[in-house]
Formats: C-alpha cells, structure tokens, sequence
C-alpha cells in the first residue's frame, strides 16, 4: 500500500497538485482525476466486500432454516464484513463504504463536498454487485424455497425489513441513533488526539461495533445503517424478480434505511465533535 502511494507521489507530485488542480493544462481528464479514479474503485471494492459477506451469511443462515446459524451468526458475519470492506479499501479512500460515512464527513468540513456523489456512486455500484454475487451463489437455494420470489420471503437476504409490528417513527429513530453510534466509533478511532488506535485495530474496531449495534439494536430493523447496503441490494432484488413490493412491502418503509441514516451519521459525528474533539483541541491550544 505504501509503494503505492509512493508512485502516486512521484508521478504527479503531490496530492496536494491534484486537490488545488495546478496540474498542466496538457494533462488529460484521465490523468487529472487519477486519485479520485481510485478512490472511487478502492470503494466499490470495499462495499462489494462488505455486501458479499452480509448478504452470504444473512441467506446461510435464512435458506438453511437455522442448521447453519442463527442471529449470533448474522451479527458477527456483519461486523466481520464491515472489517475486511474496510480494509480493503482503506488505504485509498478511507474505507468509508457507507453513503452515510462520507455524508458525515462532508458535513463536519472532513471531506470535500465535490467527492461525495463520486463515492456515493461507487458505493452504490459496489453493493449492487456484491447482492448479485451472492444471489449466483445461492440461485438454487432461492428457488428451491422461493421460486416465486416473494418480498417477505427471501428479500430480507439482500435489504432490511423491519419487524411487522414496528412504527415508522421507531424504525427511523432506531437505524438513526444506530448509525450515530457507528459513526461515534469512527471519529474515536480516526482521531488521534483521543485514544490512538494502530492501522490494523481500526478496520477491527468499527467492526466490532456494528457487531455490538447488531447484538443490541438489530431486531427492530435488521440494523442497516448503511444506504448503499440496503438500496442497492434492493433495487438489484427488484430487477432480479421480487418486483416493486420490495419497495412498497411494509408500508414503503425502504426510504428509511435510506434516509435515517445520513442525518444519524451527521448527528453521531457532530456529537463527537462537541464532546470530545474539540476538548482536545481546547487543551491543546488549537
């Protein structure tokens, strides 16, 4: 990773050339935006990792009808995924793979606002893809016990679907304040004035929260807290035969997990900000 960053240094200078865009006029779009390119693939990767791992042990464990786990299982395969998504990618870009991450970011003045539709896009794209490779894998489970498709029947592998008895109001509160917590796990690790966290323990922190957040807030909603994840994998559900009841199954709920949490990566973020950042910087005479 570092040999990497290297060459990039050396073949354009700096970041810094590309980011204040002093490249010469002669240089094409595609060497401009080499450090976005990557970034941008550094995040499909990641999401794609992370779906295929979410999405893989949500249908083991559905379509095996419990012999192969349970929501133990679920949980751990979840923050497990997060981990290596994270690693993946990183080095590159951040290891964000969450519309909602970059979002926070963006807003607390972390990430330039001209990036974000970038990763959002491949977000998007990463977890569209990762929803397919684990629905090639598990075709012929599927159709053996769901060769109709239904919505409530095997849709829940790929996208969130809340408990039938649950309000709207306490879904979004749920994958909002759920979304806070993670993002509260992220700005810790990411800071070091607080409580410096080597490279490797990072990718293993924000996974083991989202295993805790699945542990104690995942029955209500089945803990998205991520929009790509539940989004993309919904449309691919969509184009792959449930039809449009993936969207409007239990009352239209699917604009939550796409909504609820970017304003909770905001408020997690900003919460960090206020309580703990900027103690530290007071101290420290910033």
């Amino acid at each position: 990773m570092e040999d990497t960053k290297l060459l990039d240094k050396k073949q354009y200078d700096s970041i810094q050339t590309l980011e204040d865009g002093s490249l010469p006029d002669t240089r094409s779009w595609y060497d401009v935006h080499y450090q976005l390119r990557h970034e941008m693939l550094a995040e499909l990767l990641g999401t794609f990792v992370l779906m295929a791992f979410i999405n893989g042990v949500i249908a083991q464990v559905k379509l095996g009808g419990g012999a192969f786990g349970d929501w133990t299982q679920i949980a751990i395969g979840c923050g497990l995924g997060v981990t290596f998504g994270v690693h993946a990618s990183g080095g590159i870009s951040g290891g964000h793979i969450n519309p909602a991450v970059s979002f926070a970011l963006c807003v607390h003045g972390l990430m330039p606002w001209r990036k974000l539709p970038f990763y959002i896009v491949a977000q998007m794209v990463g977890a569209f893809l990762g929803a397919a490779f684990v629905y090639v894998i598990y075709l012929p489970a599927i159709d053996f016990h769901d060769i109709n498709r239904t919505w409530n029947v095997t849709g829940g592998i790929f996208a969130t679907y809340p408990q039938t008895y649950e309000y709207h109001l306490s879904a979004f509160v749920c994958e909002m304040l759920g979304t806070a917590m993670l993002l509260l796990t992220i700005m810790s690790v990411e800071d070091p004035r607080n409580m410096p966290t080597s490279p490797v323990l990072k990718p293993i922190t924000v996974g083991a929260s989202i295993t805790a957040i699945g542990f104690s807030f995942g029955m209500p909603t089945g803990f998205a807290l991520n929009p790509a994840r539940d989004f993309a994998p919904r449309l691919f559900t969509y184009l792959a035969g449930w039809g449009p009841e993936v969207f409007t199954g239990a009352n239209y709920y699917f604009w939550i997990p796409l909504v609820a949490p970017m304003v909770g990566g905001a408020i997690g973020a900003g919460t960090y900000k206020v309580v703990i950042a900027n103690y530290h910087r007071k101290i420290q005479g910033e």
